[in-house]
């Protein structure tokens, strides 16, 4: 995959997570308690185990992209 930013070729691999990973706008980031529609999930709903999700990195501007097309977000404002 190339980089979005400087499109430089990045590493295939994964983000573990203890937890669950989140994505908030940054009008929002104080809401880290209850998520709602002003986040978005990006590890799967499991806080028992390590969560491994598919990701590239790109060593050269420091960026990580992460997939969470597969990653239902129809539960979010039921969490935490």
């Amino acid at each position: 995959m190339k980089c979005p930013v400087c499109g430089k070729e990045m590493t295939a691999g994964v983000v573990r997570a203890t937890g669950q990973v989140f994505f908030f706008d940054e009008e929002y980031a104080d809401l880290r308690w209850k998520p709602g529609e002003h986040a978005v999930l990006l590890t799967s709903s499991n806080m028992i185990s390590p969560i491994s999700e598919d990701a590239w990195c790109c060593r050269n501007c420091k960026k990580v992209v992460i997939d969470y097309a597969d990653i239902p977000q129809s539960n979010l404002k039921n969490l935490l």
